[in-house]
């Protein structure tokens, strides 16, 4: 992520809504609808937030 700050010059944010057991990138990789649906709601709220700045 270095890189994208560093020639984009702005503050880069990286999330993530999974858990160690949903095997990230593996062959068999996962996620809950619980932590998908979570993961919407938090970036929605963020994006409200962003914009009332």
């Amino acid at each position: 992520m270095g890189d994208f700050e560093r020639l984009l010059n702005v503050p880069v944010l990286l999330v993530g809504f999974g858990l160690p057991g949903e095997n990230a990138h593996a062959p068999d990789e996962w996620i809950s609808v619980a932590n998908f649906e979570g993961g919407m709601r938090a970036m929605a709220a963020l994006w409200d937030e962003l914009a009332a700045r």
